[in-house]
């Protein structure tokens, strides 16, 4: 009886595979070659993949006129993927069909595509060229079977089996419009501890993060003919702040990749460290165009609409009334200053709340920003708020715009007689205490002792205790610099406090000289690196927020965020402004950089779960 059971279970799942073998879902078809260079006494290896759920019984794909090349062998292979996921079983299959071709003349020759038809569907696949030079002479020289194709050093920007790829896009900007920088690992090798190395600089832009990966997914892709694992690393959002040629830096990946060894008795292999460069990125920014540009315009780009409300219609006198605008579109929300407002004739008004919502959808940032106002009527009647405007340019038309906000109508009705106060005269006791500071009379003129013998004073004692003192201090600066040599983060942290301040003593020379563009770069990157340091990460190119995670994820408490953030808005709200701010303003931020260094120094040393 068991013995059924078994059978029953075991053709079950063969059909369960069987089943899912024949539904329909996504198929692959590729073909790639082992080299793309290569002597007429050299042969090639030419790959077609068939992958996907319903490839079990496909015929050979139909080939193209190989001309150049003698086809001297065939073969092909086959592998199959089976998962269970929330107990239903799902099945993969992948058919390589293997061409080995010799080249019969030289030059640049071309191997068409290769057509597959399944289900009335046809595939097809990419062109490949390659270049067929003359002999050297002489048999060629093949490379050893086990010879690992592992690039070393450092990798630079051109093709290998490793490499990674930066692709900038568009190359021809306005001021203020996004550039889109996408990083592609591309490999061939097994790898593994793919991590930073270096993160470009992005100098000139104002950087937000579109996609960072947290693990690699890598897919299939055919590189000049070479198939490749490709897998996005991250996208970045590039905003230009001038105009002029922009270089940006290549960004750094360390990697360890596996090596084959010779050694029968290696059954482990071993791994390689290698470290791979981007290639760097040249933008060209156009400034924005000085005709027509309407007044009033603060350095919006992008494509934005303006619509304003109150929460209510009718409201009584005295009593506040909410007022939100709220702008919407694509581009640099976070550079958007508060809407200039018409003249609100008959309002009180106060400061607004300003709310963000950052979107990136498509590789586009945008989203929403909320001005909330408070307007409180001061007479009664049928009051009006003009229609609210802010001007912006648009690239893709290439031409200023106007995002308008229709007026809007509030009737103001009597409000409740107001009571009588009484008002109370203050009255005060003050008692007599007395008629004047009391004279402090001094102590009598005291001879010191000259019968004490000499051991027994404390200058004797205190000289024999300094040898003992010498040697406790001289281990414990000697431990103290061992930690230094052999811990980073501990050396880190206590140089932080040195190098703030040292770079806090440059911005008040910049504030001096006036230069409000570089004090507020300074500033900012002086507490990018103090925070850096003390939290031992790799703190440039992480966006406020993020550094503020940091800080909170290290348990500093909400006065130290806040005083971070404060810092860090004002600096990229100032450095970003068209207008220059006043030395003023220049020394009130540096007053709150060095406060909230202060506070997070204090915090640490009251043994906060920092670190």
């Amino acid at each position: 009886m068991g013995s059924w059971k078994s059978k029953l279970l075991l053709i079950s799942s063969f059909l369960l595979i069987g089943l899912e073998m024949v539904r329909g879902g996504e198929l692959t078809f590729i073909a790639s070659v082992d080299k793309q260079r290569l002597s007429l006494n050299e042969q090639l290896t030419l790959t077609v993949t068939v992958s996907g759920k319903d490839v079990g019984s496909i015929a050979e794909p139909e080939p193209p006129p190989l001309e150049g090349f003698q086809v001297v062998g065939t073969n092909s292979s086959t592998s199959s993927q089976f998962q269970f996921i929330n107990g239903r079983m799902s099945s993969s299959k992948t058919i390589n069909f293997i061409y080995y071709l010799q080249p019969i003349k030289v030059g640049e020759l071309k191997i068409g595509s290769f057509k597959l038809k399944v289900r009335g569907k046809t595939y097809h696949t990419d062109p490949i060229t390659v270049k067929v030079t003359k002999s050297a002479g002489g048999a060629a020289k093949l490379p050893h079977p086990t010879a690992p194709q592992v690039p070393s050093g450092e990798v630079s920007t051109g093709r290998g089996n490793l490499f990674l790829s930066a692709l900038y896009s568009p190359k021809e900007v306005y001021v203020g419009e996004q550039v889109t920088a996408t990083y592609l690992l591309c490999t061939r090798e097994d790898l593994t501890n793919v991590q930073y190395g270096q993160l470009p600089s992005n100098t000139g832009f104002w950087t937000e993060d579109i996609y960072q990966a947290k693990t690699l997914n890598f897919h299939p892709q055919v590189i000049n003919g070479m198939r490749y694992d490709v897998a996005k690393i991250r996208e970045v959002a590039l905003f230009p702040t001038t105009a002029g040629e922009l270089r940006i830096s290549p960004m750094e990946l360390v990697c360890d990749v596996s090596v084959r060894s010779n050694d029968f008795f290696d059954f482990w292999g071993r791994t390689k460290r290698v470290r791979i460069r981007s290639n760097p990125g040249e933008i060209k920014v156009l400034p924005l165009p000085p005709e027509g540009k309407p007044e009033g315009f603060a350095g919006a780009v992008g494509d934005f609409t303006l619509h304003s409300e109150i929460d209510k219609n009718q409201v009584a006198l005295g009593n506040p009334v909410n007022l939100m605008v709220t702008i919407r579109g694509t581009g640099n929300l976070r550079l958007i200053t508060t809407p200039v407002l018409p003249p609100l004739e008959g309002f009180k008004r106060y400061e607004p709340e300003v709310e963000e919502k950052i979107s990136k959808v498509d590789s586009r940032i945008g989203g929403r920003k909320i001005f909330k106002y408070v307007l409180i009527p001061q007479r009664e009647g049928e009051l009006t708020i003009g229609p609210i405007c802010l001007p912006y340019f648009d690239p893709q038309a290439k031409c200023y715009r106007q995002a308008k906000s229709k007026p809007i109508s509030l009737r103001v009705t009597p409000g409740e007689e107001e009571k009588p106060v009484t008002v109370l005269p203050l009255s005060r006791e003050v008692k007599l205490l007395g008629k004047d500071v009391r004279y402090i009379k001094p102590d009598l003129l005291k001879l010191a002792d000259q019968g004490r013998r000499v051991y027994k004073t404390p200058s004797y004692i205190i000289l024999h205790l300094l040898p003992l003192l010498a040697i406790f201090f001289s281990f414990a600066y000697r431990r103290h610099q061992l930690r230094i040599n052999q811990d980073l983060g501990y050396a880190r942290q206590r140089r932080a406090k040195g190098l703030i301040q040292r770079r806090l003593k440059e911005a008040k020379r910049l504030l001096k000289e006036g230069s409000s563009g570089e004090f507020y770069g300074a500033i900012a990157k002086a507490l990018t690196d103090y925070i850096g340091d003390k939290l031992n990460i790799e703190a440039t190119g992480l966006t406020i927020d993020q550094l503020i995670d940091q800080l909170r994820e290290r348990g500093y408490p909400s006065e130290v965020r806040e005083k971070f953030a404060t810092c860090f808005e004002n600096c990229d709200l100032a450095r970003f402004s068209p207008s220059n701010l006043s030395a003023k303003e220049m020394g009130e931020t540096l007053r709150l950089a060095q406060e909230a260094i202060w506070t997070m120094e204090k915090t640490t040393k009251q043994g906060e779960k920092v670190g």
